[in-house]
């Protein structure tokens, strides 16, 4: 069994000298722990804007993180495995791909290992700046005493804008920075990953992989354009 280590270092030597039923403890315990680190930067941001939201007299609540987004939180490695596995899957499909997508996923949950690198720095980047560095946004005095449901329009754009504002800055940009490095080394990852388990050229799978892969950091980007621009 090839050291794991070698998905960073030689994704193609590792991939290629895998089992033909590789397990999927390895990448089912690689995404949980990429999961586990994206829940403890939910849990400091959810703090972090509470406490924020105290000090001027608002409600909590307002946070906007409660158990069920939290859930959410952890769900999306998950969810983002599974996906990814698939589209890699049908879209090697049309190069004649021939391996089953257990395989497939087991190999696509291995190209997860530098998102854990990547969650970790962002979960220490905002415990710094949440915990150490601090946080100064200032909501409007009138939202402290207009419940959130009877805010008018530009009292609900003002709140919005805010909070915004919170969750904006140069510690923010680079836990943006992350995501979308370790994402491209991921997908680099995940190239020989769909070549070595659909059994297809190098060309094809970096089609098949770099498709979607585009389209997410074409996504990413355009979102953290919008929320700047929104500022």
């Amino acid at each position: 069994m090839p050291s794991i280590s070698a998905v960073l270092t030689d994704p193609d030597g590792f991939f290629d000298r895998q089992g033909s039923t590789p397990s999927l403890v390895g990448p089912l315990v690689i995404v949980a722990l990429v999961a586990v680190f994206r829940l403890a930067t939910g849990v400091i941001t959810s703090r972090g804007l509470s406490d924020l939201l105290s000090r001027q007299d608002l409600p909590a609540s307002q946070a906007g993180s409660g158990p069920l987004g939290l859930a959410f939180t952890v769900a999306i490695p998950f969810v983002a495995w599974l996906l990814y596995a698939g589209l890699f899957y049908l879209l090697s499909s049309f190069y004649e791909g021939d391996g089953e997508f257990s395989r497939l996923l087991a190999f696509v949950g291995y190209g997860f290992l530098p998102q854990i690198v990547g969650s970790a720095l962002t979960a220490l980047v905002q415990f710094y700046r949440w915990n150490v560095r601090g946080v100064s946004v200032t909501f409007p005095s009138e939202l402290a005493v207009t419940p959130p449901t009877q805010m008018s329009g530009e009292q609900a754009f003002a709140y919005a804008r805010a909070l915004q504002q919170a969750q904006t800055g140069p510690l923010v940009t680079l836990t943006t920075v992350f995501g979308l490095l370790f994402t491209v080394w991921a997908g680099f990852i995940w190239l020989f990953a769909t070549k070595h388990a659909r059994d297809v050229s190098t060309r094809q799978a970096a089609i098949s992989v770099g498709t979607p892969l585009a389209v997410v950091v074409v996504i990413q980007l355009a979102l953290f354009a919008l929320g700047s621009f929104l500022l």
